[in-house]
């Protein structure tokens, strides 16, 4: 298992629109080209155009769903793979889980990571529905 795994471009735009606004020395464009930063600084997206987004690994994307919005991706495994659910903080289930979408025959993925991925996007896509943040 792979905990600094990166968020893929597509989930660091989600990310933004939830305003998720943690450092990363990385990030996307409005063209899609994926940008690097000094060495020495980490960029956050108050700081970039709205078009650009700040990929961090998904544990720090994890954890801030966790801290700033109660809620987080439990990931299992079972014999036909991984899946996730997302579960509110007080162990509530937020209603919401993979429902059988994932690539491989058994609707799961392969991969921890990969379905980890999905969960996130599934996260930030429940949090623009409850409207728990600011616009």
């Amino acid at each position: 298992m792979n905990m600094d795994q990166l968020i893929t471009k597509e989930t660091a735009r989600l990310a933004r629109k939830v305003h998720f606004d943690y450092p990363g020395d990385r990030f996307v464009d409005g063209d899609d080209t994926l940008h690097m930063v000094d060495i020495h600084h980490d960029i956050t997206n108050s700081e970039l155009p709205r078009t650009s987004a700040v990929i961090f690994s998904q544990a720090t994307m994890h954890k801030g769903l966790r801290d700033v919005y109660g809620v987080y991706v439990h990931v299992d495994c079972n014999a036909g793979g991984w899946m996730w659910e997302l579960e509110r903080v007080d162990g509530t289930f937020a209603g919401r889980h993979f429902e059988y979408t994932g690539p491989n025959g058994c609707g799961e993925w392969e991969e921890y990571e990969d379905a980890l991925e999905d969960g996130l996007r599934a996260a930030c896509e429940w949090v623009m529905e409850q409207r728990w943040f600011k616009k």
